[in-house]
């Protein structure tokens, strides 16, 4: 399996690759764990390449582990040996990973139809410094990383705040974040990489 993008800060591993195009049973055999089978075989076409993508590419670049995902009531994935987020978007997997740390993934392609649905999660404030159908994936990519981090809240709109300056994407990049609800009110940093066909983010943070 390819790897398009991987960055490494300290113990944490970030990787993006393409998803499997095409299912083979080797590959089935070689990383659905019997545990997963159960479920693996429940779930359409599109589901199970997502499922297997991820698997070979955790042991693509960690092969003498085993991984063992298992995921939270809310669908979070957990892992025993480290913490770990993973996304996925229709032709792309991003997985994070780190031992001792809380960790926020999130992989988004361009798509047009994003200048219609902005009006659902950003703000006046925001439309200042993010336009573009870059920018505003960038937003929206960024605010589903707080939102896996803190599951605070389903309302982008109000309950999460990018704040950054007018001024044209990088390569690799730095945001604030903001979460303010009720109950929790954090501000974090978020990283960003972008290329031509997509946009990952990622946040690290102490774990609680």
């Amino acid at each position: 399996m390819d790897i398009i993008f991987s960055h490494q800060i300290q113990k944490t591993s970030l990787y993006v690759a393409e998803k499997i195009q095409h299912i083979c049973k080797d590959d089935e055999n070689r990383y659905i764990q019997d545990f997963e089978k159960e479920f693996y075989n429940s779930v359409h076409n599109s589901r199970k390449r997502e499922f297997l993508s991820v698997r070979k590419l955790l042991h693509t670049v960690f092969p003498q582990k085993k991984h063992i995902i298992q995921y939270s009531k809310s669908g979070k994935p957990e892992c025993s040996e480290y913490s770990i987020s993973i996304s996925h978007s229709h032709n792309y997997i991003a997985i994070i990973c780190t031992p001792n740390k809380q960790v926020s993934i999130d992989i988004e392609e361009y798509r047009n139809i994003i200048e219609k649905t902005a009006p659902k999660f950003i703000s006046e404030q925001e439309k200042k410094c993010f336009q573009s159908i870059e920018e505003l994936t960038l937003v929206w990519s960024s605010k589903e990383v707080l939102y896996k981090l803190f599951e605070a809240s389903s309302n982008f709109l109000q309950d999460y705040t990018i704040e950054g300056e007018k001024q044209d994407l990088q390569e690799h990049g730095k945001l604030i974040g903001r979460v303010n609800t009720k109950k929790i009110d954090k501000t974090i940093k978020i990283d960003y990489f972008r290329s031509q066909k997509f946009i990952v983010t990622w946040s690290i943070v102490d774990s609680k």
